[in-house]
């Protein structure tokens, strides 16, 4: 994770895509290098002394970058990387299905039963889920934008249509 985010930051003829695409890149390199990995660094030698909680905050930055290597793969224009983004790819997915299959959901569940906010994680998801619905589907208007030239993306179709650009 270090050296695909290390390696975008600092090779800026890496991103090949138009400039608004390549700036995503770059602020999510910069998050992925300065929070992610130190967190992922510290969370796996927590889990490693035996910490329940480093254990799942360790789970939680595998599926970011199992996530963010899927970006990566599968959305990034094709440069000298590609097969270090396979390989995140590739470890990231193993590392979180031996992860989830060395969980033990049952202790796990005893453990914090009593202490879990139910009704403020579910209130939290449902406001995400009304603030984000209606990134899946067309504009509110009922259909999606027009591409417009080269510089725009099929992308913006699946984006929230408070995040689309004006047109």
């Amino acid at each position: 994770m270090a050296v695909v985010s290390g390696a975008g930051l600092f090779f800026h003829e890496l991103y090949q895509d138009n400039a608004l695409i390549a700036s995503s890149w770059y602020g999510n390199d910069l998050v992925t290098l300065v929070v992610a990995t130190p967190l992922l660094v510290v969370a796996l030698l927590g889990a490693w002394g035996g910490s329940r909680r480093a254990f799942l905050v360790w789970m939680g930055l595998v599926a970011y970058s199992l996530y963010n290597s899927a970006f990566y793969l599968f959305r990034a224009t094709f440069n000298s990387l590609f097969l270090v983004y396979a390989l995140l790819f590739t470890l990231s997915s193993f590392a979180l299905g031996f992860g989830l299959l060395s969980l033990d959901a049952t202790a796990l569940y005893r453990q914090v039963q009593s202490d879990l906010p139910v009704r403020w994680i579910s209130g939290f998801m449902v406001f995400v889920a009304v603030a984000l619905g209606d990134s899946t589907g067309p504009s509110r208007s009922g259909t999606s934008p027009p591409a417009r030239g080269p510089r725009c993306s099929t992308r913006w179709g699946r984006a929230p249509t408070w995040l689309r650009p004006s047109t």
